[in-house]
């Protein structure tokens, strides 16, 4: 009986805005993935596959390793990204020139991740998202 509801309590450890949250954001790698993998294909020439991949990793594993820390609750991880976002948001309007794009596509993709990078900035933000966020600090 105390197995049981020591195990529904680790299932219910993440509040459901972390949860939504962290939904999007896989969702978001697979549209980076995917939006490189267009990039690629109507212009090979540019790039070798090994670039291409070391350009995935550079870009992805902090990207990754920063929402690694944010569900471990680490308030830090939520500024960063904040701030990550807001830095990516002004160099997203700033590039907005047509010939950035390679493909018709990758602006559309661009635009949607940008809206996934929002929602899940509000959802780290939201009240209960800071409540879940302060209350590792309590117990430590």
């Amino acid at each position: 009986m105390l197995m049981a509801a020591a195990a529904k309590r680790k299932v219910n450890m993440y509040p459901k805005t972390i949860k939504i949250a962290a939904a999007l954001f896989v969702l978001s790698i697979i549209m980076a993935v995917i939006s490189t993998y267009i990039d690629y294909q109507h212009e090979p020439e540019a790039m070798s596959r090994q670039i291409l991949l070391l350009m995935v990793a550079i870009f992805l594993a902090p990207y990754c390793l920063i929402f690694f820390y944010i569900m471990l609750r680490r308030n830090w991880a939520r500024i960063l990204w904040l701030i990550v976002f807001l830095l990516g948001s002004a160099l997203m309007f700033y590039n907005q020139h047509p010939v950035h794009y390679n493909h018709v596509s990758l602006k559309y993709f661009s635009m949607f991740q940008a809206l996934l990078q929002l929602l899940i900035t509000v959802l780290l933000f939201l009240p209960e998202s800071g409540k879940w966020f302060k209350a590792r600090d309590k117990t430590e």
